[in-house]
């Protein structure tokens, strides 16, 4: 794991940057996989999946997510280096790393599609235009 996490604007930056540079490397429905088909990196996830493999050190993020016991552990010990319950989910280690309130959070990994306003808006588009939007981040086109 990183000696230091990175966190807030940062951190929603570089979720930014990943998501906008390459779109199919984000999938809001799932947290996080490694796939050989995802050329650029290998990775994809949610904006929570990505925001917790951003703080992980690459050996730890090249361990399977959906098979090995070890990720599970680097994921809660990033979990208690946040003051979190060992069982903290994804979507509230990324919550607590971006610095989001709860309904911030539930509006960004969940709530979206039930918003008539956002209807037309892709998952890139929306997780993009909301990172951009909340944190104010430089526009990487």
């Amino acid at each position: 794991m990183p000696e230091e996490l990175i966190r807030g604007r940062e951190l929603a930056q570089k979720i930014y940057t990943q998501i906008t540079r390459h779109p199919e490397t984000h999938a809001q429905h799932i947290w996080l996989v490694q796939s050989v088909s995802t050329p650029s990196c290998g990775t994809k996830g949610c904006i929570a999946g990505w925001a917790v493999a951003l703080n992980l050190a690459s050996d730890e993020l090249a361990m399977p997510v959906t098979a090995d016991p070890d990720h599970y552990a680097a994921r809660r010990r990033l979990a208690h280096r946040l003051g979190l319950s060992g069982a903290a989910v994804y979507s509230d280690i990324a919550a607590a790393l971006l610095g989001l309130t709860f309904l911030e959070g539930e509006e960004l990994f969940y709530n979206y599609r039930y918003h008539e306003d956002n209807e037309h808006l892709s998952d890139e588009e929306y997780a993009a235009e909301w990172l951009r939007n909340h944190f104010e981040l430089e526009d990487n086109a």
